[in-house]
């Protein structure tokens, strides 16, 4: 329990220092974006808009709550933004 506890602590202090006001949908998306740098060497935002854009239209329904940053532009700064913490898409 105390080496479970060590690395919960040690994880929450992480995703705090990286996450300050991000949200579980950034979380995931990042995840989305290292995964498919990984496996492809290339970080595919244009396509990666496209795909999220177009789910997000088939859950939600309104073009108007789309977030911002599911834009090419928002992916490449989300990516950017996180890039000097080394994470992987197994994190």
């Amino acid at each position: 329990m105390k080496m479970y506890s060590f690395h919960l602590e040690r994880f929450s202090e992480f995703s705090r220092s990286i996450f300050k006001r991000r949200r579980f949908m950034h979380f995931e998306t990042l995840r989305l974006l290292l995964y498919v740098k990984e496996s492809t060497d290339r970080p595919h935002y244009e396509d990666l808009s496209t795909l999220l854009n177009a789910g997000f239209l088939a859950i939600k329904g309104k073009e108007a709550d789309i977030p911002r940053f599911f834009s090419s532009e928002g992916l490449a700064k989300l990516s950017q933004r996180t890039t000097n913490f080394g994470l992987t898409s197994r994190f």
